[in-house]
């Protein structure tokens, strides 16, 4: 899963994308024993994949669900408790050799 979601997490994306629940994506894949960076990680991919489909569209709502799953935005929408850091993705990236 180095550069690329695979096909059932990436259909699990348009389907939450299609049905307005990214969030609760987010939240099922913590239940699922994910980290918050992990998840975020997972968001990544999407993203690049919407841009390279050129779907600025989705891209852009997408985008807005990432502040909300790092913590950027108001305290009422955050996903998370707490805020994920420019550290702790790094970090994340390093881990998992994409760095």
């Amino acid at each position: 899963m180095a550069n690329m979601l695979e096909e059932a997490t990436q259909k699990r994306f348009e389907d939450a994308l299609a049905t307005n629940t990214l969030e609760e994506l987010a939240m099922k894949m913590t239940s699922e024993g994910l980290s918050q960076v992990a998840i975020y990680h997972r968001f990544e991919l999407f993203k690049q994949f919407l841009r390279d489909a050129k779907r600025e569209s989705d891209e852009e709502t997408l985008m807005d669900s990432m502040d909300c799953l790092v913590g950027f935005c108001g305290r009422s929408n955050r996903w998370f408790d707490h805020d994920l850091t420019n550290e702790a993705i790094e970090e994340y990236r390093k881990a998992i050799g994409q760095s």
